[in-house]
């Protein structure tokens, strides 16, 4: 389910809605299974994604998932 992050993107950050069901559909915004954190993926040119940042739902969680390529971030 998404609607942790669905949560923090619209009542916390004040993202409209459909901006992010649009990316949450897309699979370039996610939420972490075991923490509930907002997964933001980076993809390349072909759409392969190459960069994933998690950000925390609650507090200041904020790496980049290990292996990713930040020349692709968001």
């Amino acid at each position: 389910t998404t609607e942790q992050v669905k949560r923090y993107l619209t009542q916390t950050r004040r993202i409209d809605e459909d901006v992010t069901g649009f990316f949450l559909a897309s699979g370039d915004i996610y939420e972490e299974a075991d923490h509930h954190n907002a997964v933001f993926v980076g993809r390349d040119k072909d759409g392969v994604p190459r960069y994933a940042h998690q950000r925390g739902t609650a507090g200041n969680f904020r790496p980049d998932v290990e292996g990713s390529h930040t020349q692709y971030s968001p």
